[in-house]
């Protein structure tokens, strides 16, 4: 779970960083790609859409349209993992409260 957090807090500076939003040193794009991609490896797949933004349009980092489809992929696929997982996941007492109402 604390990964989890990790993950998402590290997506969040990647987005401050990849918009230029309320920091000192504004848009730094190869920031953003360092803080998505790390947010990524720990398994947070919006991060791989934004990665490929950055990629396909070459911002921050060399241009990669191959490399930019391969993220994009990779994050769907993580983001439907995870959602799958959710759905099978719920707990007895999650299931009684959700079937008793």
């Amino acid at each position: 779970m604390e990964e989890e957090k990790e993950s998402k807090e590290l997506f969040d500076y990647g987005i401050i960083y990849s918009f230029g939003l309320g920091n000192k040193d504004g848009l730094n794009e190869l920031k953003a790609f360092e803080y998505f991609n790390k947010s990524f490896s720990f398994g947070y797949g919006p991060s791989a859409i934004f990665l490929a933004r950055l990629l396909e349009y070459g911002l921050g980092v060399t241009k990669n349209r191959q490399q930019a489809e391969k993220f994009c992929i990779e994050g769907l696929n993580q983001i439907k993992d995870k959602k799958e997982k959710k759905s099978v996941s719920l707990s007895e007492e999650e299931y009684n409260n959700n079937h008793n109402n």
